[in-house]
């Protein structure tokens, strides 16, 4: 039971948090935007009327939280909700009677009404962009997966991660920092900087090592091949000469 209550209470911290940081992008994003959408002339006329700058400051107050009302509930996929009434409650107490609060309402209504109208797809566009890169970059990685499966290995070189052993595998044609970058983006892409910077070093040693032992061996070879030519040789002519005896 108690495994349960725990589980719970885990989702609800975990939805918590993604809901927070929704909320925050959302937020940055909106005040980024905002100077692109809010102008001076929704307000100037209430900047005129007095007392000044009282009734042009509740104005200018609500426009830019019509603006925000609006451009939030666009952002986390919601359909806009004017809150003019709760926005202007507090205008609605202050003199003069009933100018301030008019003025309230009414740079609540320029805010929101724009940003409804300007906004209203823009992060659907957003979002359908998004998708849609994140679909060709997944494309472009397997088409590029692929083409490296389809080239001749030529090394194998074993990485241990954590607990366990990983081949990084270097073919032909592709220089050892390429190799490593694939290896870091497939096996750790949450620090593939910090990755490369601790693998390309080593794998740098591990493959000019290879490269010596197989100069070594093709040397070792090739001198064994030469030694049993020059037998053979021998050989032929000390039979030729026993054969002429």
């Amino acid at each position: 039971m108690s495994d349960i209550i725990l589980v719970c209470i885990l989702c609800i911290v975990v939805s918590s948090v993604f809901g927070q940081s929704t909320v925050n992008k959302c937020s940055t994003q909106c005040d980024t935007m905002k100077l692109d959408h809010l102008t001076l002339e929704m307000c100037r006329d209430a900047k005129k009327i007095l007392p000044r700058p009282k009734v042009g400051d509740f104005c200018s107050n609500a426009m830019e939280q019509g603006y925000s009302d609006a451009c939030m509930d666009l952002c986390m996929g919601k359909i806009p909700v004017s809150r003019q009434a709760q926005s202007c409650r507090h205008a609605s107490m202050e003199m003069p009677r009933p100018t301030v609060r008019r003025w309230c309402e009414h740079g609540y209504a320029q805010g929101f009404g724009v940003t409804r109208r300007a906004l209203a797809t823009y992060f659907v566009d957003q979002a359908v962009e998004s998708q849609r890169a994140a679909e060709d970059e997944a494309a472009k990685a397997a088409e590029e997966a692929e083409a490296r499966s389809a080239r001749k290995l030529v090394a194998t070189i074993p990485i241990t991660l954590d607990d366990k052993v990983v081949d990084l595998k270097l073919h032909e044609g592709e220089s050892a920092e390429e190799a490593v970058v694939s290896f870091c983006q497939e096996w750790l892409g949450d620090d593939v900087a910090g990755c490369i910077r601790e693998l390309l070093p080593t794998v740098m040693t591990r493959i000019d090592d290879n490269a010596q032992s197989r100069a070594t061996k093709a040397a070792a070879s090739s001198e064994t091949a030469e030694k049993e030519e020059k037998e053979e040789e021998g050989a032929g002519a000390d039979e030729a000469e026993h054969e002429g005896a």
